[in-house]
Parts: structure tokens; C-alpha cells; sequence
């Protein structure tokens, strides 16, 4: 029998790529620790004592004065009333399983050696250690937030997870994983951004299931009903009509004076700014690992061409700014309003471009679940203009955009890992010497 390379043998005593998994948990943990409670934290680590331990009652009066997010934030209260430490080593282990999670998603297949898999974790990881500082550090690393941003994504994911295997393969729902997607869902739905991401994403792919013939079962649908019921039922707590008059209009006191059009269009003009902004490296990643697919996959010259567009838009600054060079001419040609207009529009063009690009090319291999992921994460950064909390979370909303934008990411990188792989394979099978000069 044939010896195996040292890269075999890594791959397969690491199939699962739970060293990657270790390395995010010892990181995270890390970090957790070098990072004192402040703010909110000091705030709810003595609710526990307020309450004399009962959190019930904590839950109560916080559903009826403050907020919907009753259980991430009594389930806060209550490891708190155990031990800080017990968060930090919690939240350590949800960011670890998000990563997985997301790699899951990218890569659903069971390779041998699980070469993609691991890759992808590790680009995962890569990812996660470039998300800006100060990103990291009112999301990921504090307390309060953390357990609605990171966990709240967590488990929204977990929820959805059945109905992701169910577009991959048509598997059905076992007993564990039916009690946990239960579980994320409730809890995904208590706050408002991975609620509506699991509302948003389980009702399209369930819908996308029935028509491509998928044989959806009782516990899917009671999966959905389940986190969406859950998700309105937390979105109209009365703590959340008092939170809006005391917080919210506090920063944006002109808020009741939009239209329904008005914040359309600020959640748009918002998105793509953020995708020139703050999420360009996942935008350009996306695109980057979209046009060598085209190419590794011999997808057709004119599909290759026209993901070169999305590429170029995103990687240089020039290409975005085309328009505004009409200024310049003597005499003008248009005016400011106008060069804005037709930027807009050239932004909107590219970003649906992408969106149908990718549902194109990966169809075949992954359904619709990274264009959907795509879209979807785009979605949750434009929805935010409809809640004040936009100004009070600031760079905070654009937390669930960016690691979701992960999914194609890393979809779009394992798929050139396979072709690159194939490929390889192909050129051994034609020169079986080659392979061993």
C-alpha cells in the first residue's frame, strides 16, 4: 500500500479541523480575559444579587420596561449570578462554534481527509483575527453585547442549519439536532438582528425546498414556526416601546418624522456605503474568489468577463468614482445630484450582478444557500434604518452583515480548493510520471 504524504497524514488525524476550532477557543478565551466588565456589564452582574437570585422576576420587569431581549440577557443575568468567568469561558466556546458552524455551511461535504473543511475553518479564523479592532471590542469582547451579537448568530445559524441540510441533500431532522434548533431558535429570536436573519433566510429556503421538490418535514416547519412566532412575539415586549421613547429618539428624536420611503432609501444609501467601507475585504474576497472560479470551472468566457466587473469595482478606487469624472469636462455635464444618481445606480447594478453571479455559478454545487446568504447579509445591514437603534448601535449593525458575508466567502474559496484539487488530479491521471519527479 502506497505511504502517505506528511499533508495526508495531517489531514487525516485533523479531518474535523477541531485544531482550528481549539485555536479560535484558546484565542477567544484568551481575549475574553484581557478584558475587564465596564458599562452594561457591571449593570447586569448585579442584577443577579438585586434579584435575589431570582431571574424570574429579573425577566419579568425587564420584559415590561426595557426590552424583548429577554432571554439572551436573562440567561446573562443568570451565568453572571455563577461566575464571570463561566461567560468568558462560554463565550469563548460560541465564538469557536460559530466559526465551525459558518465552515459547515461553506463546506457541507464529508471529504476524505476533510482538506476544504479545514481550509476553510483556518480562512475562517484568518477572517475573524482581520475584523477591525474596534469591531472586536464592542462586539465580540464585551460581555453585554457579545451574548446577542455572537451568540444570537450562533444560534440563529444553529436554527437554520437543519433547513440548510435540507437544500444541500434532503436530509431529514434527528431528535438532537431538532432539540437544539428549537433551542437557537427561541434564543436567536431574542434579539431583533439574528431574528430577523432566521425569519428572513428559514422562510426563503423552506420556500425554495418546496419548489425544488425537497421532502420538507413537520419538524422543519416546526422549526420555522417556531423562531418566526418567537421573533414577533419578542419584537412587541412593552419594554421595547419604552426603551424607544427613552434611548432611542434620545439620539435620533426625528426618527417618527420618516417615511417608510425614507428610511428605504438611508438603509440603501447606508448598505452601499458600508460595501465601499467597512465591508470591502469581504466584498473583494467575494469577488476575487468568484472570478477564479469562473476560470478554474470553465465556466464560459462571457460569465468570467462579467465577474471581472464586480472585482474591479471593489478593488479600485477609480473604477468606483467613474462617473464623476463627466465633472471635469468643460463645460460640465452633469451636476453633483446627478453623478450621485448615476453612482447609486452603478452600485446597485454591481451588487445585483454579484448576487446573480453567484447564484449562477454555485447553483450546481451548493443550491441557492451562499446567494442567499449574500443577499441576506446585505439585507440585515439595510434593515437597520428601520430602527432607531441604529444610531444608538453604531458600527455595532454591521456586526451580523459582515461575518455572514463569511458563508459565501469561504463557499466561493472551498469551490476553488476543489477545482484546483480536480484539476490536479486530471493532470496525474494523463502523466502518472509527473507525479512522481
Amino acid at each position: 500500500m502506497k505511504k502517505k504524504s506528511l499533508p495526508e497524514r495531517i489531514f487525516l488525524h485533523l479531518k474535523e479541523g477541531w485544531l482550528a476550532a481549539l485555536i479560535v477557543f484558546a484565542a477567544a478565551l484568551g481575549a475574553n480575559f484581557e478584558r475587564p466588565m465596564r458599562l452594561d456589564d457591571l449593570y447586569f452582574d448585579r442584577m443577579f444579587t438585586s434579584f435575589d437570585g431570582n431571574i424570574l422576576s429579573f425577566a419579568q420587569e425587564y420584559w415590561m420596561i426595557w426590552s424583548g431581549r429577554v432571554v439572551p440577557h436573562t440567561i446573562f443575568v443568570f451565568l453572571m449570578g455563577i461566575s464571570p468567568v463561566l461567560v468568558n469561558i462560554l463565550s469563548a466556546a460560541v465564538t469557536a462554534g460559530l466559526i465551525v458552524l459558518m465552515a459547515k455551511i461553506a463546506q457541507p461535504e464529508k471529504e476524505a481527509h476533510g482538506r476544504r473543511f479545514l481550509l476553510a475553518v483556518l480562512m475562517l479564523l484568518m477572517f475573524y483575527l482581520a475584523t477591525p479592532a474596534e469591531l472586536l471590542n464592542v462586539t465580540v469582547f464585551w460581555k453585554t453585547a457579545g451574548v446577542l451579537y455572537v451568540w444570537g448568530l450562533f444560534f440563529a445559524l444553529l436554527a437554520l442549519w437543519p433547513i440548510i441540510k435540507l437544500l444541500y441533500s434532503g436530509e431529514g431532522v434527528s431528535n438532537g439536532l431538532f432539540a437544539a434548533a428549537l433551542f437557537g431558535a427561541v434564543y436567536g429570536a431574542g434579539f431583533e438582528s439574528s431574528g430577523a436573519v432566521f425569519a428572513a433566510f428559514g422562510g426563503a429556503a423552506l420556500l425554495a425546498a418546496l419548489i425544488s421538490r425537497r421532502k420538507v418535514t413537520l419538524k422543519h416547519v416546526i422549526i420555522f414556526a417556531v423562531g418566526t412566532g418567537a421573533f414577533i412575539f419578542f419584537m412587541n415586549a412593552p419594554g421595547n416601546a419604552v426603551r424607544f421613547e427613552e434611548e432611542c429618539l434620545y439620539w435620533y428624536p426625528d426618527f417618527d418624522m420618516l417615511s417608510t420611503a425614507d428610511k428605504f432609501f438611508m438603509g440603501i444609501f447606508y448598505t452601499l456605503g458600508d460595501l465601499i467601507g467597512s465591508l470591502r475585504l469581504p466584498m473583494v474576497l467575494i469577488s476575487l474568489f468568484l472570478f477564479l472560479y469562473t476560470i478554474l470551472g470553465r465556466k464560459g468566457l462571457g460569465v468570467t468577463v462579467l465577474s471581472l466587473l464586480p472585482l474591479l469595482y471593489y478593488s479600485l478606487p477609480d473604477v468606483r468614482e467613474l462617473a464623476g469624472y463627466y465633472r471635469y469636462i468643460y463645460p460640465p455635464v452633469m451636476t453633483v445630484e446627478e453623478e450621485q444618481l448615476i453612482n447609486t445606480g452603478i452600485a446597485l447594478f454591481v451588487v445585483f450582478l454579484l448576487f446573480f453571479l453567484i447564484l449562477s455559478v454555485t447553483y450546481a454545487e451548493r443550491s441557492i444557500v451562499p446567494a442567499f446568504f449574500f443577499a441576506g447579509a446585505l439585507l440585515a445591514a439595510a434593515v437597520m434604518a428601520f430602527s432607531p437603534t441604529f444610531f444608538v448601535s453604531e458600527d455595532r449593525g454591521i456586526f451580523f452583515a459582515r461575518e455572514v458575508l463569511m458563508i459565501p466567502v469561504f463557499t466561493l474559496f472551498s469551490l476553488d480548493i476543489s477545482a484546483l484539487w480536480d484539476y490536479y488530479r486530471r493532470r496525474v491521471k494523463r502523466d502518472p510520471e509527473r507525479s512522481h519527479k
